[in-house]
């Protein structure tokens, strides 16, 4: 019975330490794919927003949002910049090539995005 006792602590002592480098192992695969996804998405990102700020159009932009005088002066300098951070806006302008569409598409949060909402 002794015998048959050390065998089985044996055996499961064994079986314990396969199971923990497996899931060890596991976990370091799945940190390095979440690492991987992650990188892989910032790298979209920057290339949506870099592909953004290419097709906006200051001036468009500040118009379609209905912004004049002053305030369209002050918007004009960073305007895309700002505009490119908003995701719907980024998304439509990449999709449609157009400020004026994307504008109008996402005049909504784009005003959010620009405190226009006085």
């Amino acid at each position: 019975m002794v015998k048959k006792l050390m065998v089985f602590m044996a055996v499961s002592t064994c079986f314990a330490d396969i199971l923990t480098d497996s899931l060890i192992s596991g976990a370091g695969s799945l940190a390095s794919q979440l690492a991987t996804s992650s990188a892989n998405e910032a790298i979209a990102l920057a290339k949506n927003k870099s592909q953004c700020l290419d097709y906006c159009k200051p001036k468009t932009l500040v118009r379609a949002l209905k912004v004049s005088g002053s305030r369209a002066q002050a918007l004009l300098p960073n305007s895309c910049k700002m505009a490119c951070d908003n995701k719907c806006f980024m998304t439509q302008i990449n999709s449609s090539f157009s400020t004026k569409i994307a504008a109008n598409n996402c005049e909504d949060s784009l005003r959010e995005t620009f405190n226009l909402d006085d």
